[in-house]
């Protein structure tokens, strides 16, 4: 049941690192770097699964009731790391961004909406590209 719990509340990481992969690779042109920014999702499913392979290996091992528990309560700690960091960064302007929607950047006003706006482009048209017109 633990296995299971923890792999319900890993469910919305495992999306997010998805959507970050799916979001890099189909707006190429709002990254210095696609591929890192394709990297950064592919290694939040990764660290994912592993945690997950971890909790099934050392819930199969533990002899007793309450090692389970204590065991199922350190990995749920260790998932939640990161929002935990998140929390307490509350102060960064990137966690103002992400947190209230937009933040100012020395006058400059930046806005979350306009960051992760997905739009959609064929293969042959990107708004790094000009757009090519056929007859």
């Amino acid at each position: 049941m633990c296995a299971v719990f923890l792999h319900i509340n890993l469910k919305a990481e495992i999306m997010q690192g998805y959507d970050m992969m799916k979001f890099a690779l189909n707006h190429p042109w709002k990254f210095a770097d696609g591929g890192l920014a394709f990297r950064a999702g592919f290694l939040q499913v990764c660290v994912v699964f592993c945690l997950e392979f971890a909790n099934i290996f050392v819930l199969i091992k533990a002899k007793e009731i309450f090692d389970v528990i204590k065991d199922f309560i350190a990995f749920m700690v260790i998932a939640d790391f990161d929002d935990i960091l998140f929390t307490a960064m509350n102060q960064d302007k990137l966690a103002m961004l992400i947190s209230g929607g937009q933040v100012s950047f020395d006058g400059f006003t930046v806005s979350l909406s306009e960051l992760i706006k997905i739009e959609t482009t064929s293969k042959d048209y990107s708004p790094s590209s000009s757009p090519q017109l056929s007859a």
